[in-house]
Parts: structure tokens; C-alpha cells; sequence
């Protein structure tokens, strides 16, 4: 039993590649699809509704109904946020706009969370499923709603330190413990050995920054390695400069 214009999920099974879901709806309520294993359903219209569905398989084809009540009264309206990940230490807001006459009560589990606001913000620190009960004036009956927020772990870099180095002198960008679960990448200038090797060689032709990306879940972090180029050459000359090869006798210096 629910009240007018109240959305709830229907739930008729899992997803099976060889079968399909068929729901016979009545006109009085919505369905956001007809052959899928949970519909939203919107309640809008006043009544009693029987609602068959069908999953048409190879071998046989069950069925299962179910009676829906409307009630003549308004359900209390609110916006939730859909499940999500977030990286560790990140905010994220539950719910949204305000609606006048909504009443909301706000939950955890785990346990530690309370609130009545309409869209609070928090900071899990684990993955965490965050309740909703709304109500109002109208409707006698209370919707419970949730959205399961989980919660990436972000990596740990440790990059060599800023340095100079002569023209293609081979360099370690990186003394990083590789972790689980992490995507790692260097850009830069060239050459990089292997840039999905968080202690890749690097051989340096110019000067430059080397930026490693490290990539978990929904965390995303960078360190830098700044490289330049020590200038340090060889040239022999002759008086002339013009060549690089001089001929002299024996037991004459040269300067």
C-alpha cells in the first residue's frame, strides 16, 4: 500500500541471458520498463491494482502476481542521490532540493549518522548505506529510501626528487611500493622507459616535468618529478675552429 504519486521498486528476480521479463500494468500506475526484472513503479492514480508478470524462459515460464493499493492521499515527495563512489577524505551530498511539508530522518549503517535535514552532506570514511524516512501530513504512511555510498582508498606515491642530469643520462622516476588494484601512468618529455611502471627509467633529452597519475576507484593522484638538463660539454678545437682533429709530433703539448 502507498500513497498518490509515490515511486517504489518492484523486484521479480535477477537478469537470466536466455529469458525475459513480460508485465501486464494496469492504466492507474506506471512502470519504467515492462521487461526488466525491477521496474520503478509511480503511483498515480487512486485504486487497488493486480500486476502479472511473466518470465518467459525455454523450459517453462513462471509467473508471479502481485496487489498494489494506492491511496488518495499525496505521497511526501524528496530527491535522493543514486549509489555512488567517492574517494576517501571527499564530501558528498544525500538528498537535494527541499520539499514544503516533507519531514526527513536521516540514517546509517553503520551506525553514527543523523540528520533531518532535506540534503545533508557527509564524509564516510567506509562504505556506508544512508536511510531516508520521509513523511508528511497527508500521507499516514512513511517511505524508506537509501543510496549506498563506497569509498575508494587513494594510492601512496613516492617519486625520486627534483633533479639535473646530463642529456640522456638514465633516472628512476619513482621508488613506489606497487599496490593492488592501482593504474599507474608517467607523462613527461621524452624518453620514458615505460610509462605504466610507477618506477620506470626515464632518459631525459631536454628539461622537463615527469607526472605520475595514480588511478583507484574514484581516487585520482599526482606527484611530479622536475628534470633539467646540466649543461656540460666537450669540444676540442683547432686555432682555426674549424675541424675537430689536430696532428702534432711527438713530445708536443697542446693547449
Amino acid at each position: 500500500t502507498v500513497c498518490r504519486n509515490e515511486q517504489f521498486d518492484i523486484i521479480a528476480g535477477e537478469t537470466f541471458n536466455d529469458a525475459t521479463y513480460e508485465w501486464t500494468v494496469p492504466a492507474g500506475i506506471s512502470f519504467s520498463c515492462t521487461d526488466c526484472p525491477t521496474p520503478i513503479v509511480t503511483a498515480t492514480t487512486p485504486g487497488t491494482y493486480q500486476v502479472t508478470v511473466v518470465l518467459n524462459a525455454p523450459i517453462c515460464t513462471p509467473r508471479d502476481t502481485v496487489i498494489i493499493t494506492v491511496r488518495p492521499e499525496e505521497a511526501a515527495q524528496y530527491e535522493i542521490a543514486a549509489d555512488t563512489t567517492i574517494c576517501l577524505g571527499e564530501d558528498i551530498n544525500l538528498g537535494g532540493n527541499p520539499f514544503a511539508g516533507t519531514t526527513y530522518d536521516w540514517s546509517s549503517v553503520p551506525d553514527g549518522f543523523t540528520s533531518n535535514e532535506a540534503n545533508p552532506q557527509v564524509t564516510p570514511q567506509q562504505k556506508t548505506t544512508y536511510f531516508l524516512m520521509t513523511g508528511n501530513a497527508a500521507c499516514p504512511i512513511s517511505k524508506l529510501d537509501s543510496v549506498v555510498v563506497s569509498v575508494s582508498i587513494p594510492p601512496i606515491l613516492q617519486v625520486a626528487t627534483d633533479t639535473a642530469v646530463c642529456q640522456e643520462q638514465p633516472i628512476r622516476l619513482g621508488f613506489n611500493e606497487i599496490e593492488d588494484n592501482v593504474n599507474y601512468r608517467w607523462t613527461g618529455p621524452a624518453t620514458i622507459d615505460n610509462p605504466s611502471n610507477p618506477n620506470t627509467l626515464a632518459f631525459p633529452t631536454s628539461p622537463g616535468s615527469y607526472i605520475l597519475t595514480a588511478t583507484r576507484g574514484a581516487c585520482e593522484i599526482t606527484d611530479t618529478v622536475q628534470v633539467d638538463i646540466a649543461p656540460i660539454d666537450i669540444e676540442i678545437l683547432t686555432d682555426s675552429q674549424s675541424i675537430d682533429t689536430i696532428r702534432i709530433c711527438r713530445g708536443a703539448e697542446i693547449n
